[in-house]
């Protein structure tokens, strides 16, 4: 096998295959494939990776070295051929609020919405750990964690081993392991409220009368469990409860002609008033734009 500079070997001319082996023990390594010389000669590198911790590895057409990024681990090889390469980055996870340089997976928007999507550009699903923050004032008040087909429940602290919860204040990080992320998609996160709890003057009408418009409003606008779709259509993804005597919700064609209420939750009244008119209040299963025809 021939030995020495890699360049000078690659454009000495002599035809054949080779092979080089290098021994890489640095994190975050980009590998290209040089086409130094004539581009006849069909060239083979193998690179040796040791004591690797939950690294990614993939080449340019998208296929990974390890499906599972958390178990990729130890010591590897991969081989590249003539104008491929490779990204090797260890200690991988996709975190929300820090883009990590020359990652294919990552979150399209940073911000503390309780709806995050993460786009693949891989070629492969990959299994990984997700960590993102969203505007809950603390962890016990989580309704449901949804993403895509997988549901957390509340109760994910003793239900969901992969699932942590820390509080930061007005807004807690969610981390969750060995979520499957599909390839050349975009995927989707859905965290719900505990509930929207409606109580107290409306800020915006100085009395107890509340619409649907006020509480979006009050709540922060879309992201917070109530979404505005145009044409006078809402998504509720929180349970939506209104817990004081002195306080009426109504609901009418005024601003709501459609409330779609999105996974297992309840609009209700304790011991308070929900006046509904001319308004259609249906389920609804947001990440497939279509009713629940399971209830």
């Amino acid at each position: 096998m021939p030995r020495g500079n890699l360049t000078n070997i690659l454009s000495s001319g002599i035809n054949g295959q080779y092979e080089f082996n290098f021994t890489i023990d640095r994190n975050y390594q980009y590998w290209l494939r040089n086409s130094i010389g004539s581009t006849s000669k069909n060239f083979n590198i193998t690179l040796s990776f040791f004591n690797l911790t939950n690294a990614l590895i993939y080449l340019n057409n998208g296929s990974v070295a390890c499906s599972n990024i958390n178990n990729c681990d130890g010591d590897l090889n991969i081989s590249l051929t003539l104008n491929n390469y490779s990204y090797v980055l260890e200690n991988f996870n996709v975190t929300e609020f820090y883009q990590r340089q020359n990652s294919p997976v990552h979150f399209t928007t940073a911000s503390t919405n309780l709806l995050k999507r993460l786009r693949n550009n891989l070629t492969q699903d990959i299994n990984s750990t997700i960590i993102f923050n969203v505007t809950i004032p603390d962890c016990s008040k989580i309704g449901v964690i949804r993403y895509n087909s997988s549901v957390y429940s509340k109760n994910y602290t003793t239900s969901n081993t992969n699932v942590t919860c820390q509080d930061l204040g007005s807004e807690v990080m969610i981390t969750i392991q060995n979520v499957s992320i599909e390839a050349s998609s975009t995927n989707q996160f859905l965290v719900t409220n505990d509930a929207i709890y409606v109580s107290g003057t409306n800020p915006r009408t100085s009395d107890t009368n509340w619409t649907i418009d006020d509480i979006h409003n009050s709540i922060g606008g879309d992201g917070s469990g109530l979404d505005y779709n145009g044409s006078k259509e809402w998504v509720l993804y929180s349970s939506l409860i209104v817990n004081d005597s002195k306080v009426t919700l109504i609901i009418n064609d005024t601003n709501v002609t459609w409330l779609k209420m999105n996974g297992t939750i309840v609009l209700r009244e304790l011991s308070s008033n929900i006046i509904i008119n001319n308004t259609k209040i249906t389920s609804w299963i947001n990440l497939t734009s279509d009713f629940n025809h399971n209830q």
